[in-house]
């Protein structure tokens, strides 16, 4: 089964990621990445595809575990949240 990741390029190289989450960001271009890839698989290979967005870094994305239950339990209250940005 071939592996399928997205690689994007940017500013100062590229970034990796698997459609969801950022996976690394490399100081070089992203055909030298692939390049590189290759070699390291060798009879298996990653699939990368090229692609000019990514997804934001996973700690602006999800709100902690804890939280969600939370919010889950108490249908969306957040006092647990508010006591806490209060003590800090």
């Amino acid at each position: 089964m071939k592996r399928q990741l997205y690689i994007c390029p940017s500013q100062k190289g590229c970034i990796t990621h698997d459609g969801y989450m950022q996976l690394g960001v490399f100081g070089h271009t992203p055909e030298k990445h692939i390049e590189l890839s290759n070699a390291i698989c060798g009879d298996d290979p990653i699939d990368w595809q090229i692609t000019y967005w990514c997804p934001d870094i996973f700690t602006r994305r999800y709100p902690r575990c804890t939280y969600q239950n939370h919010l889950t339990v108490t249908n969306g209250k957040d006092c647990i949240e508010r006591k806490t940005n209060e003590s800090t």
